[in-house]
C-alpha cells in the first residue's frame, strides 16, 4: 500500500503537476495524478477511517476481525458510517473506490495493520481526534444513538486518557 495521490486544489491537470508526477516517477511507489484531488482525500479518509477504527476497536487485523463472530458486520457497519459523513459533506465515494474497499475488508488473509493500531499497541500517541473525531463532527445525518464510530472513538479517547494518566506518574 505505498502509493501516493496528488492533484490541483482546484482540479484538473497542469503542468505543474505533471512536472512533479515525473520527478517522483520510480521513486518505489504508485503515484496517481488526480483530476479531483479533494475527492480522493474524502475516499482515503472512509478508507482510513474505516481501517483504523476497526482495527482499533477489535485490536486485529482484517483476517482476525473477519474471523470473529459478528466481525464482518462490525467493519460494514464502521464503513456504512464513514460513507455517510463523506455523502453528507458532497463526497460520496466512487464506485471504484467502493469496490476496491469492500474487497480490502474482506480479505480474509489479510494480515495487514494500521498505523494506528500499532501505535496503540506500542503505547504511543493516536491520531483519534484527526482521524475519528473531526469526521464524528463532520456527520450531519447521524441518527439519535451511539453510533459504531463513536464507540470507537470513545474507545480511542479513553486509551488516550490511560496513556496520558501514566505519563504525568512517571
Amino acid at each position: 500500500m505505498h502509493s501516493m495521490v496528488i492533484g490541483k486544489h482546484a482540479g484538473g491537470r497542469s503542468a505543474r503537476i505533471e512536472a512533479i508526477a515525473a520527478q517522483l516517477d520510480g521513486a518505489g511507489f504508485d503515484l496517481n495524478v488526480s483530476e479531483n484531488v479533494l475527492q480522493s482525500m474524502w475516499d482515503k479518509w472512509v478508507f482510513f477511517a474505516t481501517l483504523a477504527t476497526g482495527m482499533c476497536l477489535m485490536r486485529a487485523p482484517i483476517r482476525d476481525i473477519l474471523a470473529a463472530p459478528g466481525g464482518e458486520d462490525v467493519l460494514r457497519w464502521l464503513f456504512t458510517e464513514c460513507q455517510s459523513v463523506v455523502a453528507d459533506n458532497d463526497h460520496p465515494p466512487g464506485e471504484a473506490t467502493l469496490e476496491r474497499a469492500r474487497a480490502f475488508f474482506s480479505d480474509r488473509e489479510s494480515s495487514m495493520t494500521a498505523s494506528m493500531l500499532r501505535d496503540l499497541e506500542n503505547g504511543a500517541v493516536i491520531e483519534a481526534d484527526h482521524i475519528v473525531g473531526d469526521l464524528i463532527a463532520r456527520w450531519c445525518s447521524k441518527v439519535e444513538g451511539a453510533s459504531m464510530l463513536e464507540i470507537a472513538y470513545a474507545n480511542l479517547k479513553a486509551y488516550e486518557s490511560r496513556r496520558a494518566r501514566a505519563s504525568s506518574s512517571n
